[in-house]
Protein backbone atom coordinates (compact mmCIF):
# COMPACT_ATOMS: atom_id res chain seq x y z
CA UNK A 1 0.00 0.00 0.00
CA UNK A 2 1.14 3.36 -0.08
CA UNK A 3 1.34 5.14 3.30
CA UNK A 4 3.68 5.79 6.14
CA UNK A 5 3.36 5.25 9.49
CA UNK A 6 0.49 7.21 10.11
CA UNK A 7 -1.26 6.22 6.98
CA UNK A 8 -1.99 9.07 4.16
CA UNK A 9 -5.34 9.41 2.40
CA UNK A 10 -5.10 7.33 -1.26
CA UNK A 11 -7.46 7.94 -4.61
CA UNK A 12 -8.10 6.19 -7.13
CA UNK A 13 -10.06 6.84 -10.43
CA UNK A 14 -10.86 4.08 -12.34
CA UNK A 15 -12.42 3.33 -15.47
CA UNK A 16 -13.42 -0.30 -17.43
CA UNK A 17 -10.68 -0.89 -19.78
CA UNK A 18 -7.35 -2.54 -19.10
CA UNK A 19 -6.64 -3.46 -15.82
CA UNK A 20 -8.62 -0.71 -14.38
CA UNK A 21 -6.62 2.03 -13.00
CA UNK A 22 -6.05 4.78 -14.81
CA UNK A 23 -4.98 7.40 -12.32
CA UNK A 24 -3.98 7.59 -8.65
CA UNK A 25 -2.24 9.64 -5.87
CA UNK A 26 -1.67 10.31 -2.30
CA UNK A 27 -3.28 14.03 -2.14
CA UNK A 28 -5.08 15.48 -4.78
CA UNK A 29 -5.26 15.04 -8.80
CA UNK A 30 -2.42 17.80 -8.73
CA UNK A 31 0.16 15.56 -7.14
CA UNK A 32 -0.47 12.10 -8.94
CA UNK A 33 1.80 9.54 -8.78
CA UNK A 34 -0.43 8.23 -11.91
CA UNK A 35 -1.03 11.25 -14.02
CA UNK A 36 -4.68 11.85 -13.71
CA UNK A 37 -6.73 12.68 -17.60
CA UNK A 38 -10.32 13.48 -18.04
CA UNK A 39 -12.25 10.14 -19.08
CA UNK A 40 -12.29 10.25 -22.84
CA UNK A 41 -8.45 9.89 -22.33
CA UNK A 42 -8.05 7.48 -19.80
CA UNK A 43 -10.33 4.76 -21.45
CA UNK A 44 -8.33 5.02 -24.83
CA UNK A 45 -4.77 5.15 -22.79
CA UNK A 46 -4.96 3.24 -19.37
CA UNK A 47 -4.34 -0.25 -21.51
CA UNK A 48 -1.40 1.07 -22.79
CA UNK A 49 -0.33 2.99 -19.72
CA UNK A 50 -2.03 1.82 -16.96
CA UNK A 51 -0.98 -1.30 -14.52
CA UNK A 52 0.02 -4.37 -16.98
CA UNK A 53 0.81 -7.86 -16.07
CA UNK A 54 3.16 -10.01 -18.17
CA UNK A 55 3.09 -13.98 -18.26
CA UNK A 56 5.61 -16.65 -18.84
CA UNK A 57 3.71 -20.14 -18.22
CA UNK A 58 5.79 -23.21 -18.38
CA UNK A 59 3.74 -26.78 -18.18
CA UNK A 60 5.22 -29.52 -18.39
CA UNK A 61 4.67 -31.25 -22.37
CA UNK A 62 3.71 -28.03 -23.52
CA UNK A 63 4.70 -24.79 -25.21
CA UNK A 64 6.36 -21.74 -23.17
CA UNK A 65 2.67 -19.28 -23.19
CA UNK A 66 3.44 -15.26 -22.82
CA UNK A 67 0.70 -13.83 -22.02
CA UNK A 68 -0.88 -10.09 -20.98
CA UNK A 69 -3.79 -10.32 -19.51
CA UNK A 70 -6.46 -7.16 -19.47
CA UNK A 71 -3.70 -6.06 -22.52
CA UNK A 72 -5.89 -6.65 -26.04
CA UNK A 73 -9.00 -5.88 -26.75
CA UNK A 74 -11.22 -8.34 -25.79
CA UNK A 75 -11.41 -11.57 -28.26
CA UNK A 76 -14.31 -13.76 -28.35
CA UNK A 77 -12.09 -16.84 -26.45
CA UNK A 78 -11.42 -14.16 -23.66
CA UNK A 79 -13.82 -13.62 -21.00
CA UNK A 80 -13.47 -10.20 -18.55
CA UNK A 81 -15.35 -9.51 -15.81
CA UNK A 82 -15.02 -6.63 -13.67
CA UNK A 83 -16.77 -6.04 -9.94
CA UNK A 84 -16.93 -3.51 -8.22
CA UNK A 85 -17.59 -3.36 -4.25
CA UNK A 86 -17.60 -0.41 -1.78
CA UNK A 87 -13.66 -0.54 -1.01
CA UNK A 88 -12.58 -2.54 -3.80
CA UNK A 89 -12.76 -3.41 -7.49
CA UNK A 90 -11.88 -6.97 -9.27
CA UNK A 91 -11.14 -7.73 -12.54
CA UNK A 92 -11.24 -11.31 -14.00
CA UNK A 93 -10.19 -12.67 -17.09
CA UNK A 94 -10.46 -15.97 -18.56
CA UNK A 95 -8.51 -16.73 -21.51
CA UNK A 96 -9.93 -20.46 -23.04
CA UNK A 97 -7.33 -20.63 -25.57
CA UNK A 98 -4.82 -20.78 -23.22
CA UNK A 99 -6.99 -21.86 -19.88
CA UNK A 100 -5.69 -19.19 -18.28
CA UNK A 101 -7.57 -17.17 -15.14
CA UNK A 102 -6.19 -13.67 -14.21
CA UNK A 103 -7.64 -12.00 -11.27
CA UNK A 104 -6.57 -8.80 -9.94
CA UNK A 105 -8.03 -7.17 -6.85
CA UNK A 106 -7.61 -3.65 -5.60
CA UNK A 107 -8.81 -2.39 -1.92
CA UNK A 108 -9.06 0.57 0.41
CA UNK A 109 -5.54 0.51 2.50
CA UNK A 110 -7.19 -0.22 6.22
CA UNK A 111 -7.70 2.24 8.23
CA UNK A 112 -7.77 5.29 5.62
Amino acid sequence: GVGGEWGMPMWAFYVNRGQGIAAFGVENKDNPLLEFEPANKAYADTSLKGFRTMLKVERPGDAEILAQPFFEPSQKHTKRTMLVGMNELEIVEVDKTTGIETRVLYFTIPGE
